[in-house]
């Protein structure tokens, strides 16, 4: 939801004391412009004051010019919805066209305005204030901000709150669940030494089945193994039947194929040389065409390089200037240290003798002289930097095409060759019959040798499944002799087993309460480790949506550094984990830039200038993800001296930004300069008469 803001009106506020009123349009650039101390930053705290985020107290904003009291007033609009915001000795809001179901409903108190205020824009004051009051000398919107303050603005934005209280809850059950699971485990020890106390009672012993059983087992295993070999040894026969009958056909459709794709005398129209000549001669005209365009782009680099050379040049040559400066301090030194050497003030001539001054001359000229040996280097590379220019401008000259010659030849010979090709036509004709002849006696060989082929792979399938079915028979054997002896062993084991009921038994009323406690223990841990997985899943879908808004806010940040020179070489990500020194992973928002290939600390690796451009894109960035991903969408933007260290260049492309995000936003700009007065949609002209600011 889009929040209009219409118009202003202020009087006895700082040094506005007339009623003043500004009618705003509902998205572009507004400038406010005006001398030093005009009172612009007056309008847009008044603004933030009316809205509940000003910095100041009331008590410092009223005009001390006048009696009248401070009152601002404000109209705020929506769709089909509107609502006039006065705060002054009275503070009311106004809320009209049907927006709580009663036309002309008037809401005053601070508390209850506010409450209004908040339910009409659709976010709280503080959040308003960081998305659209940017004050003077303070730095980016979003930038400026602590991890906390970045994690805390993006989830009150997004509606993230939900998961924060979850993740508490979650955290409580997991203590008090993990308090249950103690005093189970307590219980459930005890009953188990209870348990183990039974078991140690004598129990008469049973014989052991597990020799006969794993001889069922493997009996078995063999069984079903051969039965598997036999299965798979028939389908494979199948198959192979399958194969030989599929490759016959193929070998004679394959062969019937060629005979019919051969190419008959009476159609010859072309040769292998003529295609083969084509073929170099399409790769000669590519060639010829790749060649042209090198040139292009050689002679295109050619004269970039020489005027960059050119440039090159013309800063050494600026660099003498300071040399001679250097030179005609030296020369002033020497007639001084002359004057001292003769005992005298190089400044009155009178009489007097300083060794420390004459040594500070001397240290002076050494140095001087030390620093001109180097505008002698500095002069070799000017007489080196002119013999670059002087070749470079040997390359801007046009060569011609290398394969210009060489495409006339080819041209030629295929000519020559199609001239040639109605003579061969009888030849072309014996060498069909030829061989159509020895396709047929490959495929009568081929027709062999699939057969005896297919017969060899046929014969070791039926001899496997021949192996199986007698190992079968064996195993079978084996199977039922083993079985027999199991059960005579299972009747022997039956009257140990009666014995045994009645230890367990007793056993049994020990156990069932064990396994009730210890289920219950089972259940509690069972039921922490679910809490832990919610933990773990609202922890991740928080960071999930976390790195996704801030990749967005990332990409459209990046869009817009693209478009500004001093800055276009750089790119911006948030990185939403970081490892401690310790090793282990800490959640924080960490800005990054990536310059050349490289992260560098986004405070450290910027000018004033660069870092300027950088917060304003990163707060238009945010402004446009928060907007779209909440649907909430103060219509205002309020950027007081934002411009600082940007130069002519760089304040264009950061305007054509602005330009760009006023599309669908009123962004106010206070500027001093008036150099891209004509990209606003709007100027407001403050001046100050005798201390009082008025409106042009």
């Amino acid at each position: 939801m889009k929040t209009s803001l219409n118009y202003i009106s202020l009087k006895g506020f700082r040094s506005f004391v007339e009623q003043t009123t500004i009618a705003l349009p509902k998205s572009g650039l507004v400038l406010i412009k005006g001398a030093s101390g005009s009172g612009k930053s007056s309008l847009l705290l008044a603004i933030s004051y009316a809205l509940g985020y000003c910095p100041y107290p009331a008590t410092e904003l009223q005009s001390w010019l006048g009696d009248e009291a401070l009152e601002v007033s404000l109209k705020l609009t929506t769709t089909g919805e509107q609502a006039t915001l006065t705060k002054g000795p009275k503070t009311f809001l106004e809320l009209k066209d049907g927006l709580y179901g009663v036309d002309g409903v008037r809401v005053t108190g601070v508390a209850a305005v506010t409450k209004k205020l908040t339910e009409f824009i659709g976010i709280d004051t503080e959040l308003l204030s960081a998305l659209t009051y940017r004050p003077q000398r303070t730095p980016g919107l979003f930038l400026s901000k602590t991890n906390a303050e970045m994690q805390d603005f993006l989830s009150v934005l997004l509606g993230l709150g939900v998961f924060d209280k979850a993740i508490e809850a979650t955290q409580k059950n997991i203590v008090e669940l993990t308090e249950k699971e103690v005093v189970l485990n307590n219980r459930t020890y005890n009953l188990r030494q209870e348990v183990n106390r039974w078991n140690t009672k004598e129990i008469p012993p049973l014989k052991d089945t597990t020799l006969f059983e794993q001889q069922i087992k493997t009996a078995r295993e063999i069984t079903n193994k051969c039965y598997d070999v036999v299965a798979s040894t028939s389908k494979a026969i199948g198959i192979a039947k399958d194969a030989y009958q599929s490759e016959l056909q193929k070998i004679s459709i394959e062969i019937q194929r060629t005979i019919d794709n051969e190419p008959r005398p009476v159609e010859q129209t072309t040769s292998n040389k003529l295609e083969e000549l084509l073929v170099v001669l399409a790769e000669i005209n590519k060639r010829y065409v790749r060649a042209g365009e090198k040139e292009t782009l050689r002679l295109k680099q050619a004269k970039q390089d020489h005027i960059a050379a050119v440039n090159k040049l013309s800063e050494i040559k600026q660099s003498f200037a300071e040399r001679d400066r250097l030179q005609d301090k030296i020369d002033v030194w020497r007639k001084e240290l002359q004057i001292l050497s003769n005992n005298k003030c190089p400044r009155c001539e009178q009489t007097w003798k300083s060794e420390t001054e004459i040594e500070k001359i001397s240290t002076l000229i050494r140095d001087g002289e030390t620093a001109l040996m180097k505008f002698d280097k500095l002069a070799q590379e000017y007489a080196a930097q002119e013999a670059e220019v002087v070749r470079l401008s040997n390359l801007v000259v046009p060569q011609e095409n290398e394969y210009a010659e060489l495409r006339q030849e080819y041209i030629q010979a295929v000519a020559s060759e199609r001239n040639e090709i109605a003579s061969a036509n009888k030849l072309a004709q014996e060498q069909y019959n030829t061989r159509i002849y020895k396709l047929r006696l490959q495929l009568n060989e081929l027709v062999i040798r699939c057969d005896a082929k297919h017969r060899d792979i046929i014969e070791v399938h039926e001899n496997a499944a021949k192996a199986a079915e007698e190992e079968y028979n064996k195993a079978s054997i084996v199977l039922r002799e083993a079985e027999h002896r199991l059960r005579e062993v299972k009747i022997e084991n039956e009257y140990a087993n009666k014995t045994k009921l009645s230890i367990l038994n007793e056993l049994n009323i020990v156990q069932k309460e064990y396994e009730a406690v210890n289920g219950s223990w089972e259940a509690i841990k069972s039921n922490i480790s679910a809490e832990h997985d919610v933990l773990d899943m609202l922890k991740g879908f928080l960071t999930s949506i976390f790195d996704e808004v801030l990749n967005e806010i990332a990409w459209n940040t990046n869009q817009m550094l693209a478009q500004v020179p001093n800055v276009a070489h750089i790119t911006i990500k948030f990185r939403s984990e970081t490892t401690t020194a310790k090793g282990t992973i800490k959640k924080a928002i960490v800005p990054l830039l990536m310059i050349a290939g490289e992260e560098r600390p986004i405070r450290s690796a910027l000018s004033g200038g660069m870092m300027t451009a950088v917060e304003l894109a990163v707060d238009l960035a945010v402004r446009k993800v928060i907007s779209a991903r909440s649907g909430v969408n103060p219509g205002w933007l309020i950027l007081d001296e934002c411009f600082e260290g940007l130069g002519i260049a760089e304040k264009e492309a950061a305007m054509g930004l602005l330009q760009q995000a006023s599309r669908n936003t009123l962004i106010f700009v206070v500027d001093h300069s008036s150099e891209f007065q004509e990209m606003f949609n709007q100027v407001i002209q403050v001046n100050n008469l005798n201390g009082h600011s008025y409106i042009e």
